[in-house]
């Protein structure tokens, strides 16, 4: 495929692909907007967002609780990310 060719699809799907990333840009910005205003070692609706988002189903209850405790308690660090928890 040339990039002429890719560049035509693209432009022809544009607000097909738009529309796809209507609710992922929506969980991020729930996901970033909110970690400053919750306990997110214990807020249900947090995690279950933040979880969808970063693709967290696969990991056991047990982690998860190790994980968002971890955010929870290095959240206030400027230096930490999420890729660091």
């Amino acid at each position: 495929m040339t990039n002429d060719e890719l560049l035509t699809i693209l432009t022809d799907r544009t607000d097909e692909l738009l529309q796809k990333l209507v609710k992922p840009i929506g969980q991020y910005r729930i996901t970033l907007d909110q970690l400053h205003n919750c306990d997110v070692s214990k807020d249900i609706d947090y995690r279950r967002n933040f979880a969808s988002f970063y693709r967290l189903s696969r990991r056991k209850g047990e982690w998860r609780d190790h994980y968002f405790s971890l955010l929870e308690a290095w959240k206030a660090d400027q230096d930490v990310s999420f890729d660091r928890v």
